[in-house]
């Protein structure tokens, strides 16, 4: 299955970021419906799909009970079905490849082998729907969350509980390892968006709050920011570190979305299934360097100066270039993570 835009959002509206932002992502939309090679074909309504690690295969989960593996470049089957045997929910592949993750409608999770197709094991841990389940990045913990507020964390090498079950007081929606595994990120049908520390399940600074129910999260490539969806029609950005809002709400039209990062970190995606997709550049990160290097980078860059009393200075040239001379000597310009051209 595969998602073609009908809709095009990109944000913010400065008219330089948007003429850019629309000529990248235009390109992108154009480039995949140019080289579109394989259409797959499902015997019914599909859940969720991925992609393995190394984009060979496409993983799909279906509403028949079933999970089925299939060639991307090709488009056919890898196998049989996997069956789960309920409505299938939720499912995740390991950072390895080797392994398959589902989650369903029967309050059970299960890990398969993905060479095989072999259960190698269930997960009887939860009341309701297992909507949630993730592996860690090095793929020797499994999460699993359910639709009764629970959350456990499990080994991947012996399928046993690591610590106690966590118990909230909404049904879990969705959940993401930070990528140094240290962290987890879970959104819950309250609209609240909770980050945890991965080794105790305590939590990490207080909740995140949207007016209703947030079903999907996603951590930054590098980890410095996290993305969360809700279905009020607006995604947020929040600082990892700091656990506040970056910028305004990103607004968008889809009804139960699915939020993703690109690899780089340059650009958000925010899609659903019923076709509609929005591409925003990701706000830069921070300037990395010490406090003189980055002030004299602005005086450079501006040619205006504070003074001591908070006054704006214009540089006359010959300081702009003593400026621009020291500037050099502290090591150039200050790091900056810019979105891609």
């Amino acid at each position: 299955m595969l998602w073609l835009a009908d809709s095009l959002k990109i944000a913010p509206e400065d008219s330089s970021d948007l003429d850019r932002a629309v000529r990248t992502s235009l390109a992108a939309w154009h480039a995949q419906l140019h080289s579109l090679r394989t259409v797959v074909q499902y015997p019914d309504q599909i859940n969720a799909v991925t992609f393995s690690p190394d984009g060979s295969r496409i993983l799909a989960a279906c509403r028949d009970g079933t999970a089925r593996l299939c060639d991307a470049a090709t488009g056919q089957p890898i196998g049989g079905p996997l069956h789960h045997g309920s409505n299938v929910t939720a499912l995740a592949i390991s950072p390895d490849g080797s392994r398959i993750l589902t989650g369903g409608s029967d309050n059970v999770a299960r890990l398969w082998d993905a060479a095989t197709l072999k259960c190698l094991g269930e997960f009887h841990q939860h009341r309701r729907i297992v909507d949630c389940v993730a592996f860690s990045p090095d793929g020797s913990q499994i999460l699993t969350g359910s639709h009764d507020g629970t959350t456990q964390l499990w080994d991947a090498a012996t399928l046993k509980p690591i610590g106690k079950l966590l118990v909230d007081q909404s049904e879990v929606q969705d959940a993401a390892f930070s990528p140094d595994g240290t962290k987890i990120l879970i959104g819950f049908a309250d609209g609240t968006v909770r980050l945890r520390d991965a080794a105790t399940l305590k939590p990490i600074g207080t909740p995140m709050q949207h007016l209703k129910i947030v079903c999907s999260v996603a951590f930054s490539p590098d980890g410095s920011q996290f993305l969360a969806c809700s279905i009020d029609r607006t995604a947020r950005l929040w600082d990892a570190a700091t656990l506040k809002p970056i910028g305004p709400p990103l607004e968008h039209d889809s009804w139960w979305p699915r939020a993703y990062f690109s690899p780089d970190g340059s650009e958000i995606l925010v899609a659903d299934r019923f076709g509609t997709a929005a591409v925003w550049i990701a706000p830069p990160g921070p300037l990395a360097g010490e406090y003189e290097r980055i002030v004299c980078w602005v005086q450079v860059v501006t040619g205006l100066e504070l003074d001591p009393t908070g006054g704006i200075n214009v540089l006359d040239a010959q300081t702009w270039q003593q400026r621009r001379r020291h500037l050099q000597e502290l090591g150039g310009p200050p790091g900056l993570t810019l979105p891609g051209p």
